[in-house]
């Protein structure tokens, strides 16, 4: 899709299309991480509900 927007001098829509992919993979590795870390902590709730804050900051702001 992104080559096909560039091919068709949509550049910026192109560009857009690529950040959109870029983000999803930073967030695919971060899902990834957080899972191993869910592992090893076994579901802590406690932990858990530490990391719902930052988390719900994070994609709060990522939605503006």
């Amino acid at each position: 899709m992104y080559s096909e927007l560039y091919n068709l001098n949509e550049i910026d829509a192109a560009n857009k299309i690529k950040c959109y992919i870029c983000d999803v993979s930073d967030e695919l590795k971060h899902a990834e991480k957080k899972f191993i870390k869910l592992e090893t902590i076994d579901y802590n709730i406690n932990t858990i509900i530490d990391w719902q804050q930052p988390m719900y900051k994070k994609f709060k702001k990522k939605m503006r």
